[in-house]
């Protein structure tokens, strides 16, 4: 997240996750959710950490949804949400036939 405008003071700001077609606690942690994230005077970003789930199953994106309220001290902008997609790590096992000739006779 960016804060702009006036970065003297403290700000803070609710992130929560929502939604999407990703499952909470099977494909991310949302344990530490909704999460209040502090601006000190003078700091411009904060990266909000969401732990993905890794694992060996092949599927399609999923998405979460993340929002933000519960602001003090500034303003949200023009967005106050935003889409996160989750991209699939996992490949489809190899699968292959194997022809073996039958000798008749």
């Amino acid at each position: 997240m960016t804060r702009t405008g006036i970065l003297s003071g403290t700000s803070q700001v609710q992130v929560s996750l929502s939604g999407g077609t990703a499952t909470a606690g099977t494909d991310y942690s949302s344990a530490v959710f909704p999460k209040t994230i502090t601006f000190a005077s003078g700091v411009v970003s904060q990266t909000v950490p969401i732990a993905i789930t890794d694992d060996a199953e092949e599927e399609p994106s999923e998405t979460i949804s993340l929002t933000l309220s519960s602001v003090s001290n500034a303003v949200i902008g023009a967005l106050s949400s935003a889409v996160l997609q989750i991209e699939d790590n996992d490949t489809a096992a190899a699968s292959f036939k194997v022809y073996l000739p039958i000798v008749m006779k």
